[in-house]
């Protein structure tokens, strides 16, 4: 018998042997890795969920009691309660901390500022009315304006470095906007001639541009950009709970550069240009639950900043619960932007109800190449939904600006899950270009009934995954074709035909712009009418609509990107082959073109 090494060499039996096992070794191997990796779950995105909510805590305030009645205030809601409302605050602060207490009965007042440890609390029955003089909220505040930074107008409840605060209670905030006051500064046909923001929302837009040092933006006093209705600034702890809020003048809840936010049991009806429901910024930790929105525009809005100054502050929106809350009117129930260009993540929604004609979308993005901005990880489930007005998703990057910018803006890691919606007129409607990123967008599980029209899906990857989709089946309830639209629209305006009178043009016009916008048939550069609608002015022989041909006796403003530009009739006169609805700014500016046949003749000089 050979040795090797003073050890039995192996046979030809026993490397046989050997071979075999290794070969079995492997197989088992192999097999055991093919099984884990079958076996191995996608990752569950929700399972950040429970770890969020454990750590983001209302404050608690101590025992004690502060009626501002004590402090000097008069119910009856025509004596000035805005001094009594600042002792009791003070007196408060310097106790340790306590509640400030609204009795029953209605108090007028001008801006409010929390300190730290202080819960404002609002009995039931009590109102605070907010006073309409823009003086009332002097001196001037750090702020932001649509997510610029500016001193401005203190907001009516303000907060800024604090911590530990409230605005609790089953009382109501009154903030009492309306075309009167506030919201005529939005300016628009029902504005008239009363001043309007546009001049200094633009000059605050070339600062941010410009780079201009935050501290020497200086509005207020003398300008127009409305304030925010209650805004906690670099704050931290914070709860709002059970009140109810009307009338905002622009922004309703706006918690900007805060951490571990408390928003529950909320009631928001305000129907004004800009009212946004809740709007956090540049927020960290933010819970907000069993809250209900009706709403001037997006019920919800996260944000975190507007072009350069989002990018400057580089601080995204992130670690956002919405858990159980109702969307009635509104321009999105969950909106993220525009004002996105700080970034966003980590947004969890779940078990919430919408339904309204008035309600536009379920879950939207906006943004484009001048803000810019990276959202990603958003998920939603468990959303029941009766009637939307255009798409359940809608992400447009062709809004305002559109392409034309250097900042690429980026949705990715979107999971919507058991979405069931009776009524929508599509899925989807998604416009992305070149360059942009929309990656890995799923719809899942869901159900969409009474569908009408097919999804518009342009430079993105999104899919839909295991849903149901069901075609209204009633002729009534088709939408007409275009051809038919501007049949019916000229008949309707030939010689003799009943005027329109005003209410039924804005209900119609909505309707005829709703339709033609989401079916894609307008300028891309002009794609979402939503910021412009409300003031939008159809042209017209008078009130109503005007299906227009151009004709060398006609003179109009075209503008294929925007900008107002007088067009000479004899050049409209060599557009003859087209025809379209025109929609107006209230200063004549063409804000949209409804394609028939070949487009827009291009701008004229």
């Amino acid at each position: 018998m050979k040795t090797f090494c003073g050890r039995r060499a192996p046979g030809p039996d026993h490397n046989l042997q050997q071979t075999i096992r290794h070969l079995l070794l492997a197989l088992v191997a192999s097999l055991s890795l093919a099984n884990l990796n079958a076996a191995e779950p996608a990752p569950d995105p929700w399972y950040e969920l429970a770890s969020l909510l454990s750590r983001i805590k209302a404050p608690t305030f101590p025992n004690r009691s502060f009626p501002i009645t004590e402090f000097g205030a008069v119910q009856g809601g025509t004596n000035d309660c805005t001094a009594a409302i600042r002792k009791a605050i003070e007196a408060c602060h310097e106790a340790g901390g306590g509640r400030v207490v609204v009795s029953a009965g209605t108090f007028l007042t001008g801006a409010i500022q929390l300190l730290s440890g202080v819960e404002l609390h609002l009995e039931k029955g009590a109102v605070l009315k907010f006073q309409t003089d823009p003086k009332a909220y002097l001196p001037s505040v750090f702020t932001r304006f649509e997510g610029m930074e500016c001193y401005n107008y203190s907001p009516l409840i303000y907060a800024f470095e604090q911590h530990d605060i409230g605005v609790t209670g089953e009382g109501m905030l009154d903030g009492q906007a309306s075309n009167e006051n506030w919201w005529a500064w939005k300016g628009g046909r029902s504005a008239g001639n009363t001043p309007n923001q546009r001049k200094d929302r633009d000059l605050l837009g070339e600062m941010v541009r410009d780079d201009i040092a935050p501290g020497q933006r200086r509005f207020g006093e003398g300008h127009f950009l409305r304030p925010s209705f209650v805004e906690p600034n670099r704050c931290r702890n914070v709860l709002i709970e059970g009140v109810k809020i009307r009338g905002s003048p622009m922004w309703e809840l706006h918690p900007l550069l805060c951490t571990n936010v408390t928003i529950r049991g909320v009631e928001i009806v305000s129907h004004g240009p800009n009212n946004d429901g809740c709007d956090p910024e540049c927020s960290r930790d933010v819970r907000m639950e069993n809250c209900t929105f009706d709403t001037g525009d997006d019920c919800i809005a996260i944000k975190s900043g507007r072009n350069n100054d989002g990018r400057r502050v580089g601080l995204p929106s992130e670690n956002l619960i919405i858990r159980g809350c109702t969307m009635r009117d509104g321009h999105g129930g969950v909106t993220i932007g525009s004002e996105i260009s700080g970034g966003c993540r980590n947004v969890f929604v779940e078990n919430c109800k919408m339904d309204s004609t008035n309600l536009d979308r379920v879950l939207r993005f906006k943004s484009n190449a001048v803000r810019g901005g990276v959202i990603e990880n958003v998920f939603m489930r468990n959303v029941e939904v009766g009637r939307v007005a255009d798409a359940v998703l809608q992400i447009d990057f062709m809004y305002e600006e559109g392409p034309n910018g250097p900042h690429k803006p980026v949705v990715r890691n979107v999971l919507m899950e058991r979405i069931t919606v009776t009524n929508t007129p599509r899925v989807l409607n998604v416009a992305g270009f070149s360059g942009a990123e929309i990656n890995n967008v799923r719809v899942v599980d869901s159900t969409f009934k009474r569908v009408k029209k097919p999804d518009v899906l342009e430079e993105a990857d999104v899919k839909l995954v295991n849903c149901k989709i069901e075609a209204d089946p009633s002729k009534e309830s088709r939408y007409p074709s275009i051809e038919e639209r501007l049949s019916d629209l000229e008949a309707r305006l030939s010689p003799g035909s009943k005027p329109i009178d005003e209410a039924q043009a804005m209900r119609e016009r909505q309707k005829d712009l709703a339709e033609i916008m989401s079916m894609g048939l307008v300028n891309r550069a002009e794609r979402d009418f939503n910021s412009h609608i409300t003031n939008a002015v159809i042209l017209s022989r008078s009130i109503g609509y005007f299906v227009w041909r151009c004709e060398q006796n006609r003179t109009v403003v075209v503008s294929k990107t925007g900008r107002d530009v007088s067009a000479k009739p004899d050049v409209l006169a060599k557009a003859d082959f087209w025809c379209g609805l025109l929609v107006a700014s209230s200063g004549g500016g063409i804000l949209c073109v409804l394609q028939r046949r070949i487009g827009l003749c291009g701008d004229a000089t």
